[in-house]
């Protein structure tokens, strides 16, 4: 199992959200989060903030929330990263077109590269985390933001990145 640990800073993202059943999280048959990117990609949701980003540059990243013991829910938001290539933009216009900002709290990840055709590869990744990563590691996951990394060009045969929020055991 290949992966990396990378220390981060703080990070801001523009992104449309919604809520979802926690219930879901391990349920392989359930596609409502698969779905959400369909519609987006269907109906161009994403435009106004896509186009904020370069060519070349227009990375998506799936975002989700931690869950907590006290919500049968967990947000999940697809958008693009607020840095120095960002355009400039209006966050009050923004927020009347139903996005959202994310904001991350700087901490250290562990990447997994997900390589495969669709978003099974997410899966068995998950699975590769907790039943190897995590025993092997020194690592316990960490209650911040994970995150689904969709790079704008060129990765052969990599669907995404994850990155998992994790800290010293």
């Amino acid at each position: 199992m290949e992966y990396k640990i990378v220390q981060t800073e703080a990070k801001k993202f523009i992104a449309l959200v919604r809520s979802f059943k926690t219930e879901i999280i391990n349920d392989e048959a359930n596609h409502e989060v698969a779905d959400f990117w369909a519609e987006c990609n269907a109906n161009q949701m994403l435009s106004p903030i896509w186009m904020l980003r370069e060519d070349g540059k227009r990375d998506l990243y799936g975002l989700c929330s931690p869950t907590t013991e006290d919500s049968d829910t967990f947000e999940y938001g697809i958008g693009i990263i607020v840095d120095k290539d960002t355009a400039e933009y209006d966050e009050e216009e923004l927020e009347k077109a139903g996005f959202r900002i994310w904001n991350v709290n700087p901490g250290t990840y562990v990447v997994f590269e997900c390589k495969g055709e669709d978003g099974d590869c997410i899966a068995k990744t998950w699975t590769q985390f907790y039943k190897e990563f995590l025993p092997q590691s020194g690592y316990e996951a960490s209650e911040e933001t994970d995150y689904e990394l969709y790079f704008d060009s060129g990765h052969d045969d990599l669907f995404c990145e994850l990155w998992i929020p994790v800290k010293k055991g």
